[in-house]
């Protein structure tokens, strides 16, 4: 990899590429923004900051952009849900962001996809995507950048965590449509395209307007957008109720104390109704009268909505804590061979369906037969060995990767993962390889204590020992998934272990955010069965 945080890239490192910089990047040279290297067709990119990872290929400025877009809206949650960004002397937790420049991009990790974008949840990982089309990148494509804008938001906000929960649905949503309402009040008043962002912002009104609103529970409750409810209505609706707990001080209280409930424990669509004092269907007449009177007179030009009128202290913070998009991100240029494998090892870590298993692992492979000796290529091709190929030949890529470099931690993670497949395989080795897997795992979390991939698959490894789960085993987990609350698995099998542990009350409080996580799937589902069984046994005793 090349670094360019510091300096221009080289003319000769893009002399054989076919390259053309994006109307957004040209306009801003024009008015004198540097820009430090031009964004080129399948040139993917790395940019590093504080709390997000963002890899694509649409280009420097836009990628700068994505980046202080993030940051700001991650030190905004941290005002508005009252928590310090991260414990003292502990890095913070990173997402992992993948900006996919057209559709098909985007589907290469996501087939079939009906939206794009979405927050991913795989056994090991968890990473972010959003479409950033092409087509789009002109400086007055504005009607545009409001969708743009709101989809990088919605995904960043399943992300955050909210007092080690993920947010309830609606509060998730709710925050990503109210912030993206202040960047445009705060950064387009008075523009001569603001008549576009306005048009583009009525369509919740529209949605509001013409379609069937879901009942508050079901909004606020544990089944979210993901049981066949129209998405369209669940975002407007978070928006309206959001909007409505911000209008005015007292319903702000209302919010802090709800907030605080359900970061005790509270369900979200109870704890609801005790905060307003108001039952659900006094509650969603409220919201009627609200949308129909107050943001409906609001929607005169000049104004739109006015946040700054009735939250200003919201809309300050959101200025104060704007990043600037030059100092936003450390960049990095990939290697081509990026192009050919970036978004297919995320659909790995996601999974792919067993039937499509054959034929995409031939396209790693005929892909990989082009770039021997590119580590991006033999890890990617190695982990698809691995996972459902050749688990020899995935073993002879990783030692190859770490007899040139012994320090490459993803290497030492495949090659144990590696071996603990093949002992699930093969029982009567399986202790053994288990064992040989931890020297690997060992060995990367010397150079990475804090990378719950490692701890998980260590906690892992240490699982058919006779004594599972030593006092130390535990600990590994819980700290994996301190690090990782999202990844069902981590939970699940640190909730196991605590069960084992006879520590059957913490590992309820563990499953509990789980099972309340509209977009758990499979693993929230097991989730409410552990903790519907641990109920049955406290009932009946011993």
């Amino acid at each position: 990899m090349v670094d360019v945080s510091a300096g221009v890239v080289g003319e000769d490192m893009l002399s054989n590429r076919q390259c053309r910089e994006s109307p957004r990047a040209a306009a801003r040279l024009l008015v004198g923004v540097t820009v430090l290297s031009t964004a080129c067709a399948h040139q993917w990119l790395r940019a590093e900051s504080a709390h997000v990872v963002i890899y694509s290929d649409v280009g420097e400025a836009d990628i700068r952009d994505v980046a202080s877009r993030l940051e700001g809206f991650e030190a905004f949650l941290h005002w508005a849900t009252h928590q310090d960004s991260h414990r003292e002397g502990e890095p913070p937790r990173r997402l992992d962001f993948f900006l996919a420049a057209t559709l098909r991009e985007f589907q290469r990790t996501w087939p079939g996809g009906e939206y794009v974008d979405g927050y991913l949840v795989g056994p090991l990982d968890r990473f972010a995507m959003a479409l950033r089309s092409r087509e789009f990148q002109s400086v007055w494509s504005m009607t545009e950048e409001i969708p743009f804008l709101y989809r990088l938001l919605h995904s960043y906000a399943q992300h955050f965590r909210f007092c080690a929960r993920p947010l309830p649905t609606w509060l998730a949503e709710g925050w990503a449509e109210y912030y993206g309402e202040m960047v445009i009040e705060a950064e387009r008043p008075g523009r001569p395209e603001h008549l576009q962002w306005r048009w583009a912002l009525q369509g919740r009104y529209r949605v509001l307007h013409r379609r069937s609103w879901l009942p508050i529970p079901k909004l606020l409750g544990r089944t979210g957008p993901t049981d066949g409810s129209d998405p369209g209505i669940v975002y407007a609706q978070s928006w309206l109720l959001f909007r409505y707990l911000r209008s005015d001080l007292e319903r702000r209280n209302q919010l802090e104390g709800y907030m605080r409930a359900v970061c005790s424990g509270a369900d979200p669509a109870a704890a609801m109704e005790v905060a307003t004092g108001l039952a659900p269907e006094r509650l969603q007449a409220a919201m009627g009268d609200y949308f129909s009177h107050d943001l409906s007179n609001a929607m005169a030009w000049p104004g739109f909505n006015e946040i700054g009128k009735h939250d200003q202290e919201a809309l300050e913070i959101y200025v104060a804590h704007r990043v600037p998009p030059i100092r936003a991100a450390k960049l990095t240029v990939l290697p081509e061979s990026a192009d050919d494998f970036l978004l297919e090892v995320q659909r790995i870590k996601v999974g792919v369906a067993k039937p499509d298993q054959p034929a995409f692992l031939e396209t790693i492979r005929r892909r990989a037969a082009r770039w021997r000796g590119d580590r991006l290529a033999d890890l990617a091709l190695a982990r698809a060995e691995v996972s459902f190929g050749d688990r020899a030949a995935g073993a002879a890529l990783l030692d190859r990767a770490l007899a040139s470099n012994p320090n490459d931690i993803e290497a030492l993670e495949l090659r144990a993962l590696g071996l603990m497949l093949a002992g699930d395989d093969e029982p009567a080795r399986r202790a053994s390889l288990y064992a040989e897997a931890r020297g690997f795992l060992a060995r990367a979390y010397k150079l990475e204590p804090n990378r719950y991939q490692t701890l998980f698959l260590y906690a892992m490894s240490q699982s058919v020992d006779p004594d599972y789960p030593t006092e130390n085993t535990l600990n590994v987990l819980l700290r994996a998934h301190e690090l990782a609350p999202e990844v069902g698995r981590i939970t699940l099998m640190a909730a196991d272990a605590l069960i084992r542990a006879h520590h059957v009350a913490d590992a309820a409080e563990l499953l509990v955010p789980l099972a309340q996580d509209p977009r758990g799937g499979e693993a929230s589902s097991r989730a409410r069965a552990v903790l519907d069984k641990l109920r049955s046994s406290s009932r009946t005793g011993p």
